[in-house]
């Protein structure tokens, strides 16, 4: 998907564009659902997510938390949010059983699999309180894989300078990670 079309398909999404929002549950259902299924859960949940994906998609685009990326930003960036709500619903179910069963759970490699799952979401949420700039620089260099040069370009800065600004994100997250 270009700049263009992916800008299209924002301006469909923020304004509620029934033809938009069709198209958009078209391309990205299935693979939500493959996503849902595969992790076990049912059709009922893979409906369930998407449509909570779809609301915190719509208010991360309102309140500017998305910025665009390599041309299918969009759709990637969705299949994110829906993996960290299918992450929480699933801890969520399994600490309300965990507390009705009144029941104590050996660590398991399951457990440590959730415990990591639950790390990448805090961080996710923290990024997510960091400035846009921030944001992209850490998205396009940890998620990405972006060099420090490649970054630059994108970002139309130096490459010292983007490395000293990414130095200055972490400890920005850090600092918010510690405060918590």
């Amino acid at each position: 998907m270009d700049f263009r079309a992916e800008q299209a398909l924002v301006k469909g999404i923020l304004d509620q564009d029934n033809e938009t929002l069709k198209a958009f549950y078209k391309n990205n259902f299935h693979s939500i659902e493959n996503l849902i299924l595969s992790k076990g859960g049912t059709n009922e949940d893979a409906k369930d997510v998407f449509q909570d994906g779809m609301i915190a998609l719509y208010l991360n685009l309102k309140n500017g938390k998305y910025t665009s990326m390599d041309g299918h930003g969009l759709e990637a960036y969705f299949m994110q949010i829906c993996k960290f709500r299918w992450y929480d619903k699933v801890k969520k179910k399994a600490n309300k059983e965990q507390s009705l069963e009144h029941m104590t759970v050996e660590p398991s490699e399951d457990a440590a699999g959730f415990d990591i799952v639950d790390e990448h979401y805090k961080i996710h949420e923290l990024i997510q309180k960091l400035g846009d700039k921030c944001q992209t620089i850490l998205r396009l260099f940890y998620w990405e894989k972006k060099d420090m040069v490649a970054i630059a370009s994108y970002l139309n800065m130096e490459s010292d300078s983007v490395k000293n600004a990414k130095y200055r994100c972490i400890m920005q997250l850090k600092k918010l990670a510690f405060d918590r």
